[in-house]
């Protein structure tokens, strides 16, 4: 990923109201396209369906958790002494 694409995720994770919305959204989105228990479904089919809704639920947390990973960094150029 490039360095323009990482500051912006930085900038994004600094903002925790916008990136709580974007999750939500995201997470809306996913409810509204729950699979639904239709009378011709076999239980391979109704299995099919539930494992793509909780793949899908899978893919945005783990989204999300890398999107939180991209934090500013504060470097102290002096250090850290432990002995003062």
């Amino acid at each position: 990923m490039n360095e323009i694409l990482q500051e912006r995720l930085q900038r994004l994770n600094e903002d925790r109201a916008l990136l709580e919305a974007i999750h939500t959204i995201f997470n809306q989105q996913i409810e509204l396209e729950k699979p639904n228990c239709d009378v011709g479904d076999t239980d391979e089919m109704l299995g099919q369906k539930f494992r793509a809704y909780v793949k899908a639920k899978e893919i945005l947390n783990r989204t999300f958790i890398e999107i939180e990973s991209f934090k500013f960094v504060k470097n102290n150029p002096k250090g850290f002494n432990k002995e003062k």
